[in-house]
């Protein structure tokens, strides 16, 4: 059986900034950024897909379908080997609260298959597994299998969960109001500055899943991103902020919006002019996991 083994992925993984006291506040959390510039997105979790122009799929055999890894953590590209050698180091592992990947011994749309859980249930569409996975408990043992739409299972892919390090990620884009880095290179600070103006930072990063919805991520219990500004330890921010509090973290350069239990980490208003840069990192309660590389920006009049 040909096995193909290299997906090219482009995975661009949204999340909101603005923390907000409880989950209950998530929609007006997403409504206060509805305005800013659209950033495009993808699954995370996707099959080894390729496709001819005419957009009929590519299938490697007729043979039955079977799961060739699972792989965790943001790829730009995927290769095979990586992925299962780093699936071994991990004590055949996923970290909870990452993206997974899986890939197939076949390439096709996300869409033309089910997956299912532990050998129960009839199965569901498509291969987005993050959250799913992301609600299982550390130290336990699963099984994954895969199916075209009405066909064979696959044999069980058996793996573990548990709270890994988390592997590096980056962060894609800032937004401020309207205006999002890149394309634009620089951002305009406010003439008039009132307490009664608010321009809130919305920072887009990857290495962390969508789910069904963009801010799905934010609903499990395990990871947290953790920003830092100008490289200056005293001004840390954060994103899934009730779990790091939960966890004992403190964030004191949380701005309060307005009279509101949402919170958000810094405001351009409150910024300096010239070049600043943003770091961002994944935590869970046993690992911290490395800075990214910078993500520079400038402020001017």
């Amino acid at each position: 059986m040909t096995v193909f083994l290299i997906a090219f992925l482009g995975i661009l993984v949204i999340a909101l900034v603005m923390n907000i006291a409880s989950k209950d506040d998530a929609i007006s959390g997403v409504d206060l950024i509805q305005n800013s510039s659209p950033i495009p997105t993808s699954n995370t979790a996707t099959a080894t897909a390729t496709a001819t122009q005419d957009s009929q799929v590519i299938k490697a055999s007729d043979s039955k379908l079977e799961i060739v890894a699972l792989c965790r953590g943001w790829y730009s590209i995927l290769i095979g080997d990586e992925c299962t050698q780093k699936f071994a180091a991990d004590n055949n592992s996923l970290g909870l609260g990452e993206p997974v990947t899986v890939m197939l011994t076949e390439s096709g749309f996300p869409d033309n298959y089910e997956h299912r859980f532990d050998g129960v249930g009839r199965g569901q569409r498509g291969l987005d597994i993050d959250m799913k996975v992301a609600s299982f408990v550390p130290g336990s043992t699963h099984s994954l299998q895969v199916r075209r739409i009405s066909e064979q299972w696959s044999d069980p892919f058996v793996f573990k969960v548990d709270l890994l390090p988390p592997l590096e990620n980056a962060i894609e884009a800032l937004c401020i109001g309207e205006t999002c880095s890149p394309p634009a290179v620089a951002f305009t600070k406010p003439v008039l500055v009132t307490d009664n103006y608010r321009y809130p930072f919305v920072e887009y990063i990857n290495g962390v899943p969508l789910g069904n919805q963009p801010f799905d991520w934010l609903n499990q219990s395990y990871l947290w991103a953790e920003l830092i500004l100008d490289n200056n330890p005293d001004d840390i921010g954060c994103i899934n902020c009730d779990v790091a509090m939960d966890a004992g973290m403190v964030f004191p350069s949380r701005v309060r919006f307005m009279n509101s239990d949402i919170f958000y980490n810094w405001d351009l208003k409150n910024l300096r002019l010239g070049e600043h840069s943003l770091r961002v990192r994944l935590r869970n309660i046993k690992h911290t996991g490395p800075w990214s590389e910078e993500f520079k920006f400038r402020v001017v009049r």
